[in-house]
């Protein structure tokens, strides 16, 4: 999963990312130790992204998307980490 998150961020092609997300992240992703850690140590997540006081990386689409996916435990993660420090 850590290798289909890279390049899920990594990736400008539509097509591509919109389906990664689709068919193999938003059901996919269930395990919120691995999105941590992958929030916490990629060097992939550039540009308009910043990290919080916890040191979770994000930028504004990947927090919405992420906030779709399936796991009940990883929405509730992304619903209460403050995403503003």
């Amino acid at each position: 999963m850590l290798d289909i998150l890279s390049h899920y961020v990594e990736c400008h092609f539509h097509p591509c990312y919109q389906t990664l997300f689709a068919l193999v992240i938003k059901p996919n992703l269930d395990n919120l130790d691995i999105l941590k850690f992958f929030l916490q140590s990629t060097d992939t997540i550039k540009g308009f992204s910043r990290r919080n006081h916890n040191g979770y990386q994000m930028y504004a689409e990947l927090l919405q998307k992420l906030s779709q996916v399936e796991n009940r435990q990883i929405r509730e993660f992304i619903r209460l980490e403050n995403w503003n420090s």
